[in-house]
């Protein structure tokens, strides 16, 4: 498993504010040939992929999320890109 960085209870908890969203779970996921670290989170009633991106450049983590949000804008089956509160 890839995992770089742990992401604790009270670390989540912070982050998901970000998102207006209440913690109820947060597990690690195996991630097979990748180096990015990979969580199932259960927050306010739904569950979440949450991954954090290892190792990139804020803005190579921006040009992937726009990728994602174009291919799921067309029609391909792809994790819904959530911004913060403030945008980003």
């Amino acid at each position: 498993m890839a995992l770089l960085t742990p992401l604790a209870p009270g670390e989540a908890r912070e982050l998901l504010g970000e998102y207006d969203l209440a913690l109820e779970a947060i597990d690690p996921l195996p991630s097979k040939g990748t180096v990015n670290s990979n969580f199932r989170v259960r927050a306010s009633g739904r569950v979440w992929f949450l991954r954090i991106n290892e190792g990139k450049a804020d803005g190579d983590a921006a040009a992937e999320a726009e990728l994602v949000s174009h291919l799921r804008a067309h029609g391909l089956p792809t994790p819904e890109v959530i911004r913060t509160r403030a945008g980003g």
